[in-house]
């Protein structure tokens, strides 16, 4: 954890932007490499997942600094991108699993309320006359307006939702969430993946290529290789 903050701040005080990006990511590494000993602590387990979601925090704003979205930038850019992309995404993957459980949970919770709710018989309404009976008066002009306004203003019929159940669907959608960013997040960088240079199709090769099912540990060990490669390479055209 000493080493992660040390690199994060060095590289919050650098200004040139390759640099800071790839000081950045090894500090995001770094915290990651924490969060995974705090897996191994039954104590600190919670502990990990907060350090995991502020380094997908982390690796967002590192992004931020590259220019891997502009169609004319190099392919050492587009490499950058995808190394931390899918570093994000498994990152979330780990998150989803740690709340998977407690999802499932809530599905039920859910599936078994909209179950049980019963749809309310829609009120009877009369047929409206066009004209009024002969042995009834004609309603007056004000009586008139009073009962249109009533109508108008008379609210829909609606089904409220228990406050404990709206609690249980958000935290639903919010664990669902992760799993639909983390694969949004890699088919992003599957797609960006041609536009590379080759370089991790050659640390594919060398480590094994990464999965959404890939751990952690393969996630740190494949990233870090990753970033040496492509700082070498930015050394040498520098």
């Amino acid at each position: 954890m000493k080493e992660a903050k040390k690199l994060k701040h060095k590289a919050d005080a650098m200004s040139e932007k390759v640099g800071k990006s790839f000081i950045y990511l090894e500090a995001a590494l770094s915290f990651v490499e924490s969060g995974i000993a705090m897996e191994m602590d039954p104590q600190t387990p919670k502990s990990a997942y907060t350090m995991f979601s502020e380094t997908v925090v982390l690796i967002r704003f590192i992004l931020k600094l590259r220019s891997y979205s502009d169609p004319a930038s190099p392919a050492s850019e587009k490499d950058f991108a995808i190394l931390c992309m899918r570093f994000q995404s498994l990152l979330q993957m780990a998150m989803f699993r740690y709340k998977r459980e407690a999802a499932l949970r809530y599905s039920r919770t859910l599936t078994d309320h909209f179950k049980s709710c019963k749809t309310s018989p829609s009120p009877r309404v009369s047929k409206a006359t066009s004209t009024p009976s002969q042995m009834s008066p004609m309603a007056s002009p004000a009586s008139s307006s009073s009962s249109s306004h009533s109508s108008a203003t008379a609210p829909a019929n609606t089904v409220a939702l228990p406050q404990a159940i709206h609690q249980v669907a958000s935290t639903y959608v919010s664990i669902t969430a992760l799993f639909l960013s983390a694969h949004s997040v890699w088919e992003q960088a599957e797609e960006m993946a041609p536009k590379g240079s080759g370089v991790l199709g050659e640390l594919d090769s060398a480590i094994g290529p990464l999965t959404l099912l890939s751990t952690m540990s393969a996630v740190v060990r494949y990233t870090r290789q990753g970033l040496h490669w492509l700082r070498q390479d930015s050394q040498q055209t520098h």
